[in-house]
Formats: C-alpha cells, sequence, structure tokens
C-alpha cells in the first residue's frame, strides 16, 4: 500500500481535485467538516476519496489531515516543471 507522497504526481494531483470536488459538493472547507458532515472518520474521508479516484490501496500523508509540507517532488513532477506554460502567460507566448 503506498502512502500520499509515494504515489506519482498525476496521482497526487488526482486525489486533492476529488477532495476538492468533494468539498464543493457538501460546501465544507477541511476534511474534519467534510467527515462530521458523513458521520465518519478522517480516515473513512480518505478511503473514500481513494476509492473514487480509483486508488484503493493508498494511505494519507504522515500529519493528515494537517497539509502536507517539505517533500521532495514527485515522480512526475519535473516534467510539469519543464514542459508546461502556465494559462496565463502573456498572449502570444504560450508553447515558446
Amino acid at each position: 500500500m503506498k502512502r500520499f507522497e509515494q504515489l506519482h504526481f498525476d496521482e497526487q494531483n488526482l486525489l486533492v481535485i476529488h477532495l476538492m470536488k468533494a468539498f464543493c459538493e457538501n460546501d465544507c472547507g477541511s476534511v474534519e467538516q467534510l467527515a462530521h458532515r458523513h458521520d465518519c472518520s478522517v480516515r473513512e474521508v480518505w478511503r473514500d476519496i481513494c476509492a473514487d479516484t480509483g486508488l484503493d490501496e493508498c494511505e494519507p500523508w504522515e500529519g493528515y489531515p494537517d497539509p502536507p509540507w517539505g517533500w521532495p517532488p514527485a515522480e512526475g513532477q519535473a516534467r510539469y516543471r519543464n514542459e508546461a506554460t502556465p494559462y496565463f502567460a502573456p498572449k502570444g507566448t504560450r508553447g515558446r
């Protein structure tokens, strides 16, 4: 079973997107609020987010539900720094 910080960058982002979607759908601003709304624990929230994402066997980061900080780049993350052009780049400069 992989911990969040061991997952590929794309999988990490997918989990976070599903978590944010759950916040929006339930008008919540934290994992604790989401757990309270569903009358479950924060670990059960994580398990459900992993299942919804298709990652049935993943563990949250150490310190969850507090935000993760100070990790080295995840696998696959470097390509985004090198290849991606921000959507807010000045007109005519995208793709350079």
